[in-house]
């Protein structure tokens, strides 16, 4: 963590106002701000039957590799700001692993997040998340398959984003946001009617802030 600290504070921008949040002590104010932000993510994939009783699988699954994102935004109202958060590469490997054969992803993310300060320096993100697929191979013991070349994944699906983090003054101008994330799958990536795909993650973040 020290290293992420260190290593990429230099990317790491914020132009800012003076305000105040809700609460009674003064805090700097976001009017626009760029940010890097690292992230560990943990998929949770399941897969169901469309209008079956059957309960969907829910299928194990590694915590992916740190990916660093960048963003920026807006402040609409003192409480409030919008911010735009492009995601770096995320790899899933080993989506599901039963039966000799297991499924690999690569993704991208676009993000759109409203984030509201609702006490002091505690704050809520909610929003909707692009995907896009760069790879999706399925593997067995016979050998691998490209699922986009097949055509058997949609290369595009949206997620619901829900999130909770606090920013943390460190020193003069610099700031460190921790929070969590849920992201939810709206749309299956299944391309067959009957089966629903969905990618679900639970993201733990944290960003450094550099105000001037």
């Amino acid at each position: 963590m020290r290293l992420f600290f260190f290593v990429f504070l230099p990317f790491i921008y914020q132009a800012s106002a003076f305000g105040q949040s809700v609460g009674a002590k003064p805090v700097e104010s976001d009017l626009v701000f760029l940010y890097a932000n690292f992230n560990s993510t943990r998929n949770s994939p399941t897969y169901g039957i469309t209008g079956s009783i059957t309960p969907s699988y829910v299928i194990p699954s590694r915590i992916n590799t740190p990916s660093l994102d960048l963003g920026i935004g807006i402040r609409l109202i003192e409480m409030d700001r919008i911010y735009i958060n492009v995601s770096s590469i995320k790899k899933c490997d080993t989506l599901f692993s039963s039966f000799n054969q297991y499924l690999d992803l690569d993704f991208f993310e676009v993000s759109a997040i409203n984030r509201l300060f609702i006490y002091k320096n505690l704050y809520l993100d909610y929003g909707v998340s692009f995907m896009t697929l760069t790879r999706a191979s399925q593997y067995n013991q016979f050998g691998a398959i490209d699922l986009l070349n097949e055509e058997a994944m949609n290369t595009t699906s949206n997620r619901q984003v829900f999130g909770i983090g606090i920013l943390v003054p460190l020193i003069s101008k610099i700031s460190l946001a921790l929070d969590y994330k849920n992201f939810r799958m709206l749309s299956s990536l299944e391309k067959d009617p009957n089966q629903n795909f969905l990618i679900n993650s639970d993201a733990f973040n944290i960003a450094l802030h550099y105000s001037f």
